[in-house]
């Protein structure tokens, strides 16, 4: 074989780039390796491969049963490759399947076949059920295997491009590029079937514009998805993406950015929702994650000072104003609370500022004094800004924590007003009403206030949600709460007869958070809205855990 015919990406090729780099660091004598080499036993498993494709195929599936590494891919491909004869299996690769290998590389062969079955299917599909899910969607017949390899070949290009961003190489496409590498960082594997869908059906002259348009509100989508933490499981991003899927391909809405809005801002159900502004105001000040406050803060960045030279997230690195380990000059900048300030703001959005890579570490832990006064040597204007601070302790802390997350919900976009009613399929809704036992093996998923929809991760944050939500609504009647002599709620010179006490907002009130069965996190929550005469006001959303 000539040499510029050689496919370095097979894995013929990459086995035999392994061995050969295995002889070459061994020590072994190559007399020793030649005496090895004679002493090897090849079985050969005698088919009449021209009569018998199908018999092939089963002794991989058999193979691939008892322990050897075939991925979903190579299954899948050699599925579509059986066919009655060789010449037309051979016609098949060479036409199709090569193409996708050539396009995606081998390792990613499983993860796009399993992405263009749930574009084709509407509906998630379990890794160990893809190859067993394919054949009994797109059967036996040859003429159907073609349609389908050629359809894949053509998604494959798409693929590529979500895999690979940068392979959108023409000036035109910079914005599109972009916007798929940020939703790529933000984490999209639900993402991207529709992604692929859209691409196949919108990257024209005519649509390119609206693609821009419904790429950024995706990435805005996600973004607020992941910093709220809307859903810790269940599926809930998964059920979005695949009824919009379903919906685009069987034409029950037009793809365009209006039609996609409105069903992102309508989802069936709580776990798949578009965080409202307050919800994720209140996620960006409690806590967001250093991979989630790079996008947010480059994209005010990006919005405020348009002219300025873009720079790759990927690029950009994060430092914390008021450093992770308090150091003695801190704990006396900052106060007798240091400890208490320290954990309530360390990772929130106002003590964090983008940086280039080069500078972090020089920082570090610093002083508040010399650290200032290298932000302004900054390239990031929103960096830059700190140096305007004379001081970082709480009274700072809060005023940047409510300046930067105002700026970030004007620039990243928020849902529409919902206009329907949650579809609670696997889902139901209790009151306080109900008895303890009835939230036995169910998952909360939201809490309803006079039908005005709150998130919450688990139930035991039930109680403190419940005391933010009453104090937010009541303040004027706020007080504090004991059940059984168990203090639930108290003033801040109380504080330290909680075993976990958790600050209610900014009020003098603090709320106590151990409480780790549901059961309790029910029964006190249910005795704080009668002290305050509420519960006929509050519903939960709940999922019957029994049902996954």
């Amino acid at each position: 074989m000539k040499k510029e015919e050689i496919d370095k990406h097979s894995k013929v090729y990459q086995n035999y780039e392994f061995f050969m780099q295995l002889i070459k660091d061994s020590k072994i004598p190559i007399d020793t390796l030649l005496d090895t080499f004679y002493r090897i036993e090849i079985a050969d498993i005698d088919l009449d491969v021209k009569d018998d494709l199908e018999t092939v195929q089963r002794i991989f599936e058999k193979i691939n049963s008892t322990g050897k590494p075939l991925t979903k891919g190579d299954l899948i491909r050699n599925f579509l490759l059986l066919t009655k004869n060789l010449q037309e299996q051979e016609e098949l690769y060479k036409n199709y399947w090569l193409k996708i290998e050539k396009r995606l590389l081998s390792e990613n062969i499983s993860i796009f076949a399993k992405d263009y079955l749930v574009m084709k299917i509407f509906e998630d599909v379990n890794d160990s059920e893809v190859y067993k899910k394919f054949k009994q969607v797109f059967g036996e017949d040859s003429e159907t295997k073609e349609k389908i390899l050629k359809e894949m070949t053509k998604y494959s290009e798409y693929y590529s491009w979500i895999l690979e961003p940068n392979t959108l190489l023409s000036t035109q496409n910079r914005k599109k590029e972009k916007l798929i590498e940020e939703i790529k960082y933000i984490g999209a594997i639900d993402f991207r079937s529709l992604l692929m869908l859209l691409l196949e059906k919108m990257y024209d002259e005519k649509n390119i514009i609206e693609l821009e348009k419904i790429l950024k509100l995706l990435r805005d989508f996600l973004l607020r998805y992941r910093v709220v933490k809307v859903s810790r499981g269940g599926g809930g991003l998964t059920g979005v993406v695949t009824d919009l899927i379903k919906k685009i391909s069987t034409n029950e809405i037009e793809c365009n950015y209006e039609n996609i809005y409105f069903e992102l801002s309508n989802s069936k159900n709580p776990s798949g929702k578009f965080p409202r502004d307050d919800e994720f105001k209140q996620a960006l000040q409690e806590s967001v994650d250093e991979t989630y406050a790079k996008l947010v803060l480059s994209i005010i960045e990006k919005n405020e000072k348009p002219n300025d030279i873009p720079i790759d997230v990927s690029k950009i690195t994060i430092e914390h104003i008021m450093p992770k380990k308090l150091s003695s000059y801190w704990e006396k900048d900052l106060g007798d609370d240091a400890v208490s300030i320290h954990e309530k703001f360390l990772k929130s959005i106002g003590n964090q500022v983008p940086l280039s890579k080069k500078w972090n570490s020089s920082l570090s832990n610093k002083v508040f004094i010399e650290k200032r006064k290298k932000y302004f040597e900054q390239q990031f204007s929103i960096t830059r800004e700190i140096f305007d601070f004379e001081k970082w302790d709480e009274e700072e802390l809060v005023k940047r924590n409510t300046n930067i997350s105002e700026r970030a919900c004007k620039y990243i976009i928020g849902p529409l007003k919902r206009s329907t009613d949650y579809s609670l399929d696997d889902e139901e809704i209790i009151t306080f009403e109900n008895k303890i036992e009835d939230v036995k093996n169910k998952k909360i998923q939201a809490i309803l206030y006079n039908d005005k929809e709150y998130n919450i991760e688990n139930w035991k944050n039930l109680c403190y949600k419940i005391a933010e939500i009453l104090y937010e609504n009541t303040k004027d009647e706020f007080k504090t709460v004991s059940a059984f002599k168990k203090p639930l709620i108290v003033n801040a010179s109380e504080k330290e007869n909680l075993k976990n006490a958790k600050q209610i907002k900014d009020s003098k009130f603090y709320c106590e958070t151990d409480i780790k069965l549901s059961k309790d996190s029910f029964k006190y929550a249910k005795i704080i809205m009668k002290h305050f005469n509420q519960e006929d006001k509050f519903r939960i959303i709940v999922e019957n855990e029994d049902d996954k």
